[in-house]
């Protein structure tokens, strides 16, 4: 069923081309570059720190590739949310998934200072961290330590707000949350066992370092930061922010 949409490979390959000009365009290949790869699962908010890389990056030449972005350039996306709605990730994937490999292939043939946004849900990243390395990049691994119920909270606060602003709103089921919340901790382990890194920095979401480079234990680190007790003024924020989704949920009929 999801790949009713698949795209024929002529009009596939002609997206992806037009994805890699837009992103491109303006940046230069360089002699030492650099990746910064990040991690956290959906509604982490890596995003904010995508935003904190390149601002601190010291110069626009930077590619920034997340595959999500990509998905509003399949041509029957408004067809496919009006149909499938929270199921749109699903039934675009199989586009989506195929553009970030060529986009991530692309860019690291090239030698461009690449930003990558994801999830480390496998520990495959860690063999794409190796075919970097032999290309010369420094690895910089940064991530997010995030309670599971602020994530949870944040995908369903991101979905209404797209909703409110845009015809088309970006969903992440539980099961794929879960699967990267569980999955990253044995992707960094991996990385860190095998010392796949340059600099590797772990944040929470107030921006705070609980892990940089040297230290040792990344997954105890991330662990202890999730199971920290919610302060009183987050519990505050987060239930009023629960109370205006649900009252937007129920204003759109939603279960």
């Amino acid at each position: 069923m999801t790949e009713d949409y698949k795209l024929p490979p002529e009009v596939h390959d002609a997206i992806c081309e037009e994805i890699k000009k837009g992103l491109f365009d303006g940046k230069e290949p360089v002699s030492n570059p650099q990746i910064f790869i990040l991690g956290g699962q959906p509604g982490a908010g890596k995003s904010v720190l995508t935003k904190r890389v390149y601002e601190n990056f010291g110069s626009s030449n930077i590619v920034i590739i997340n595959g999500d972005e990509f998905r509003l350039n399949h041509p029957q996306a408004p067809e496919i949310f009006a149909k499938h709605n929270k199921d749109f990730a699903a039934y675009t994937d199989a586009d989506v998934r195929a553009w970030g490999k060529s986009v991530f292939d692309a860019a690291i043939a090239g030698h461009y200072n690449i930003i990558f946004e994801g999830t480390m849900r496998t520990t495959q990243i860690c063999d794409t961290i190796k075919n970097l390395r032999a290309e010369g990049y420094k690895i910089n691994i940064l991530a997010l330590a995030v309670p599971e119920i602020e994530s949870r909270i944040s995908i369903y606060a991101r979905y209404q707000e797209q909703l409110d602003r845009y015809p088309l709103a970006r969903f992440t089921s539980r099961s794929a949350h879960d699967a990267a919340y569980q999955g990253m901790l044995g992707t960094l382990q991996k990385i860190e066992d095998e010392k796949l890194y340059d600099t590797m920095m772990i944040y929470n979401r107030a921006g705070e370092v609980v892990f940089k480079t040297g230290d040792k234990g990344v997954v105890k680190a991330i662990t202890d930061e999730r199971e920290k007790p919610m302060s009183h003024e987050n519990v505050r924020r987060y239930g009023e922010l629960c109370d205006v989704l649900l009252d937007k949920m129920r204003g759109r009929g939603e279960d």
